[in-house]
């Protein structure tokens, strides 16, 4: 883990350790930020922002198009998580792909996430948001950095992390200590 995420990821932990402060803020109304919405609208896409008071989590699902040719149509959607502990973000990319096999054995259908974008119209969009979210200090994680176990003394066998040992994602995206 960098000695950056490492320092954020201590300030997180220590506002943990005020219950009454982590509640404060996992109940504020996260507002998306002015860049981000010109952004979206620029590129015409509609977009929708999830969020509970009982959750640090906020959720902004874009959607990005669709393609149909034939019998073939895939639907386009971009996922972008916001911490409401800290300026954090994870993201992943999301299709839906109808299908129109009257011999299927699964469902009518087939979604699956990717970490990259997938159209050049995503790519485009993608490279001009993580400079904003650069500018804006918003922390963009890697799945790599999402799965970073935490080494915390205070964490014994008798806590449970939803079957997981306690990551980094658990820790920004979750309430861990079941505080809320």
């Amino acid at each position: 883990m960098n000695n950056v995420l490492k320092n954020k990821i201590e300030e997180v932990l220590t506002l943990i350790n005020n219950v009454s402060l982590f509640r404060q803020k996992v109940k504020e109304t996260f507002v998306l930020p002015a860049e981000i919405e010109r952004l979206l609208n620029q590129y015409g896409f509609d977009f929708e922002l999830f969020q509970q008071e009982d959750n640090p989590q906020v959720w902004l699902i874009v959607s990005m198009g669709e393609y149909k040719q034939n019998d073939f149509f895939i639907k386009y959607e971009y996922h972008l998580f916001f911490s409401k502990l800290g300026k954090f973000c994870k993201d992943h990319f999301k299709y839906k792909i109808t299908n129109c096999d009257p011999n299927r054995a699964i469902g009518k259908h087939i979604e699956g996430v990717y970490y990259f974008p997938m159209t050049k119209i995503q790519y485009e969009f993608y490279e001009l948001l993580k400079s904003q979210l650069e500018v804006l200090s918003l922390t963009l994680l890697t799945n790599r950095e999402l799965e970073e176990v935490l080494l915390m003394d205070f964490i014994d066998d008798s806590m449970s992390f939803f079957n997981e040992q306690p990551n980094v994602d658990l820790l920004l995206f979750n309430d861990l200590f079941d505080l809320l």
